[in-house]
């Protein structure tokens, strides 16, 4: 009994093991070029405008002309991260 068990067990296993896959394997690089061209395309873009408000924006810009009115270190050494 045993044995016919164990066969039967042996059967099944190789049976699974043989049927194919329902979902075919992309090639390298497919399911990439798919999502890049949904971006590109626009088709499952929301409709929802994604802007800052105009505070915000000001502010934003505020803060990167301010920016401009500190000169550029040759280096940056954080001293908090080195033994510098």
């Amino acid at each position: 009994m045993l044995p016919g068990l164990l066969l039967l067990s042996l059967l099944a296993t190789s049976a699974l093991a043989q049927e194919p896959d329902a979902r075919p394997v992309p090639e390298i690089g497919e399911d990439t070029r798919h999502w890049l061209e949904l971006q590109r395309s626009g088709r499952q873009a929301t409709a929802a405008s994604d802007r800052l408000s105009p505070g915000a924006a000001r502010e934003a810009e505020r803060r990167m002309v301010e920016s401009f009115g500190h000169p550029v270190p040759e280096y940056f050494v954080d001293k908090a991260f080195s033994d510098e």
